[in-house]
């Protein structure tokens, strides 16, 4: 973690990923302030075919890391935009 004096901006980059989210809290010059990181199983039931439970990578996962990585020195920092990227090709049924 580095030091938030004098930071006026920081931004949070998600990336959903294969076997794992990732989060970076980032000042405005782009050093990482804080990071993140929670896994989730990755399900091949054949070889051709790569499962993710959706809730678990896309709902729980990207909570789990929003919440830890947005906290530095025991404070909730404010965050002044978020980007996500996500695994490609991806689909997920909702009800």
């Amino acid at each position: 973690l580095t030091s938030l004096r004098g930071v006026s901006e920081l931004t949070v980059g998600i990336d959903i990923g294969t076997t794992s989210v990732k989060a970076l809290l980032v000042d405005e010059h782009g050093t990482v302030v804080n990071r993140a990181r929670r896994t989730h199983e990755l399900i091949t039931s054949t070889p051709q075919t790569h499962e993710h439970d959706a809730r678990a990578a896309w709902h729980d996962g990207v909570r789990a890391v929003w919440d830890q990585v947005r906290h530095v020195d025991g404070t909730t920092v404010p965050v002044a935009g978020v980007a996500v990227s996500a695994m490609v090709p991806s689909m997920a049924p909702a009800e």
